[in-house]
């Protein structure tokens, strides 16, 4: 389930990135005690508090929407240095 979760989230997410000029940097979901889903962003300009908050905002709506994750979980997006090309 959590491979599938990662998968489905990115699938969303990609879009929602492309439109704020935004890169995913990494997306984690642990499962082991209260779950988590963690996304990683990075802006080139420089990644921003408001940046995180707007992802959080259009990410957490879609899965609401989509009831991808069927039990409560926490949603987690922070910035995090570019590892990509």
């Amino acid at each position: 389930m959590r491979e599938e979760v990662i998968h489905k989230v990115r699938e969303l997410l990609l879009p929602l990135l492309e439109e704020r000029g935004l890169k995913l940097v990494d997306i984690e979901f642990s499962t082991g005690g209260k779950p988590v889903l963690r996304i990683y962003v990075y802006n080139p300009e420089g990644t921003s508090i408001e940046d995180c908050e707007w992802v959080s905002r259009r990410i957490g709506t879609l899965l609401d929407v989509e009831d991808l994750i069927p039990f409560s979980y926490i949603l987690e997006v922070s910035s995090q240095d570019w590892k990509g090309d």
